[in-house]
């Protein structure tokens, strides 16, 4: 009979997570364990944590309460999160708003503000070609054409 590779079993603990079945807390602990702690993984500093998506409970934590340097690899949960709450269809704007009113002349009385609603570059590819204040300048541009 074969076995399985650590990793293996605990992508396969992972997804009876999330198909529903709640798995028994020390047995996704020991598939975990083996698979991170592999000699290959030495160098490693993992921050793991498991929650029963109906009760909330934590199934399994390593270092789950260390505060970690976000690194690239952040983008693709980020990623992941923003796909499965908006859809793959979503576009997230950055609109410029004034709680403020405008006097007879056009002026805003009050702040004005950038509102980002998660787009981390501003509108993707807009300033590839080097222009890093090409999205803030068409912002004012259009405040400005507004009056």
């Amino acid at each position: 009979m074969s076995r399985r590779p650590p990793l293996l079993t605990a992508c396969v603990w992972l997804m009876a997570v999330t198909a529903g079945a709640e798995p028994d807390p020390a047995s996704l602990r020991r598939a975990l364990d083996a698979a991170l702690d592999r000699p290959a993984l030495a160098s490693v500093f993992w921050g793991v944590e498991v929650r029963s998506l109906t009760a909330g409970k934590i199934l399994y934590s390593r270092n789950g309460a260390k505060a970690f340097r976000p690194a690239s690899t952040l983008k693709l949960v980020t990623t992941a999160a923003a796909l499965d709450a908006f859809g793959p269809a979503s576009r997230l704007r950055t609109t410029v708003e004034s709680a403020g009113r405008q006097d007879a002349s056009g002026r805003i009385l009050g702040d004005v503000f950038l509102v980002g609603r998660g787009d981390p570059a501003l509108g993707g590819g807009r300033y590839g070609d080097g222009q890093p204040l090409r999205p803030f300048e068409e912002m004012a541009d259009a405040l400005r054409a507004t009056g």
